[in-house]
C-alpha cells in the first residue's frame, strides 16, 4: 500500500495558460512548490509527456533539470520566488536540443523521490521531485507518463561542433571567433527598461559577423541563438576553430548609474582596479547561474598554462585592445582608462589573442538607449571590424593569394 504524504502547503500553479494550436514541442505550464515537515516538493506541469534529467550541483547549491525542447508558458521573468529548500528558479533554452530550469537551493539537498503522473483530476502531465536536506540522494532521469524521448544535451555532454564556413578562392585565411556573452538561462544584466544583455550582445555580434565576412574573414560564433555555452566551452570552441582572434561581447551595469561608455578588457591575474575585479568576478559566475558543474575546473593548472605559454598571446591581446579603444573613441562614449585587465575565465585560451568588450553600461539610461539602437549597434560593429583590419594589416597582405 502506498502511503501518500499530505502536502498542506502545495502552492497553486504559477501559470496555467490555455493551449493554442497543437505543437510538436511540449509546454511547461507551471511550477508548483510545496512544503511538508522536512521535505520540499516541486512539480512541473506539462502539456505532454517529456523526460527530465536532474543534476544536483554545489558551489552554489543548485538543482538543474534538463528537458527536451519545450515551450515555456510561465511568467516572462528570469527569476521566481521559492519555498523550503528552494530559494528561487529561472528557466530558458540551454542549447539547440535542451531546455533547462535551474532551482537555487538554500543548502545541500538530495532527491528522496521522483516520479511522473498522467493527466488526472484537472491536472495535465506532471513530473514530481521531493527534496530533503543533506547529500547522497539519487538524481535519476524521470520519464514522464506515456514515455517520451529522453532529454539530450545534459550537463557534461560533448561540446557542439563549430561549423566551418566554406572557403572561397582569395579569401583571407584568418578566423575571428565572436562570443556573445551569457545566453539561455543566464540573461546577464537587465537594464532599467527591461533590456537583456544577452539579447543586445547577440544582435551586435550578428552585425559584426556580417561586417567581417564581407571583408573576407572566416567568422564563427560561440552562440547564434539564445543558448548558453559554458565559459570553458567558449574557450575550447575558439581553439577548436583555430581562431586567430577571440572577441567576447558584454554590456555591464554599475551601482554608479552616471557611469557610461565602452571599455575593453584583457587577461591578467591582477585586476587593474577594484571595479574591474568586481566585474570579472561577476562575469566568471555565469557558469554557476546557468547550472554548469564547476567541480572539474582546475584554476591552478589553468594559470600554470597561462604563465608558461601566454606571454606573446597576452601582448597581442593588449595590442588589439588599444586598436579597439582607438576606433571606439571616434563614435561612442568611453570609460576613463578604457583598457583594463582582470582574470576573465573566457579569455584563457593560451594561444588565441582575446579581448572582452563591455559595449556600455545598462545601468545608465543614455547608454541603454544607445545599446538597443540599431544604428548605434551597426556603428559599434563597424568600429570593431576596423580594429580587426588594423590588427591584421600585415597578415592581410600575406594571406591573400
Amino acid at each position: 500500500m502506498t502511503h501518500r504524504v499530505p502536502w498542506s502547503a502545495l502552492l497553486a500553479p504559477v501559470l496555467l495558460a490555455a493551449l493554442g494550436a497543437a505543437r510538436a514541442d511540449p509546454a511547461v505550464l507551471g511550477v508548483r512548490l510545496g512544503l511538508d515537515q522536512d521535505r520540499t516538493r516541486l512539480v512541473l506541469d506539462l502539456s505532454a509527456p517529456a523526460n527530465a534529467e536532474p543534476t544536483l550541483l554545489t558551489g552554489p547549491d543548485r538543482l538543474v533539470i534538463d528537458l527536451p525542447t519545450v515551450e515555456w508558458k510561465l511568467p516572462d521573468t528570469t527569476t521566481s520566488g521559492g519555498i523550503g529548500l528552494i530559494k528561487g528558479y529561472r528557466f530558458s533554452t540551454f542549447d539547440a536540443k535542451t531546455s533547462r530550469i535551474v532551482f537555487d537551493l538554500v543548502g545541500p539537498a538530495r532527491i528522496v523521490r521522483s516520479f511522473s503522473l498522467p493527466p488526472n483530476a484537472g491536472y495535465q502531465h506532471r513530473i514530481v521531485f521531493d527534496l530533503a536536506k543533506g547529500t547522497g540522494g539519487g538524481a535519476k532521469p524521470v520519464a514522464s507518463a506515456q514515455g517520451a524521448p529522453g532529454a539530450q544535451g545534459a550537463p557534461g555532454a560533448p561540446m557542439p561542433r563549430v561549423p566551418a564556413p566554406l572557403r572561397k578562392p582569395k579569401q583571407l585565411s584568418l578566423t575571428v571567433m565572436i562570443d556573445p556573452g551569457h545566453g539561455g538561462v543566464d540573461s546577464g544584466t537587465v537594464g532599467a527598461n527591461g533590456d537583456n544583455e544577452k539579447t543586445i550582445v547577440l544582435r551586435v555580434a550578428r552585425k559584426l559577423k556580417d561586417t567581417l565576412r564581407k571583408k573576407g574573414y572566416r567568422v564563427v560564433m560561440t552562440r547564434d541563438s539564445d543558448i548558453y555555452p559554458s565559459l570553458k566551452e567558449r574557450v575550447a570552441m575558439a581553439r577548436n576553430a583555430k581562431a586567430d582572434l577571440f572577441i567576447s561581447l558584454h554590456a555591464d551595469s554599475n551601482s554608479n548609474h552616471d557611469l557610461r561608455g565602452v571599455s575593453v578588457y584583457t587577461l591578467s591575474d591582477v585586476a587593474s582596479d577594484a571595479e574591474t575585479a568586481e566585474l570579472a568576478g561577476k562575469e566568471n559566475r555565469s557558469d554557476a547561474i546557468a547550472g554548469v558543474d564547476l567541480s572539474t575546473e582546475d584554476d591552478d593548472t589553468s594559470w600554470l598554462i597561462i604563465e608558461l605559454t601566454m606571454r606573446e598571446t597576452m601582448k597581442q591581446s593588449a595590442r588589439l585592445a588599444r586598436l579597439l579603444t582607438g576606433e571606439f573613441s571616434d563614435g561612442a562614449p568611453m570609460l576613463k582608462n578604457p583598457h583594463r585587465y582582470a582574470g576573465f575565465r573566457v579569455l584563457k585560451a593560451p594561444d588565441v589573442p582575446s579581448v572582452l568588450i563591455e559595449l556600455g553600461q545598462l545601468g545608465n539610461a543614455d547608454d541603454e538607449e544607445r545599446l538597443v539602437d540599431d544604428k548605434a549597434q551597426a556603428g559599434m560593429a563597424g568600429a570593431m571590424a576596423r580594429a580587426v583590419d588594423r590588427f591584421f594589416q600585415i597578415d592581410r597582405r600575406a594571406a591573400l593569394k
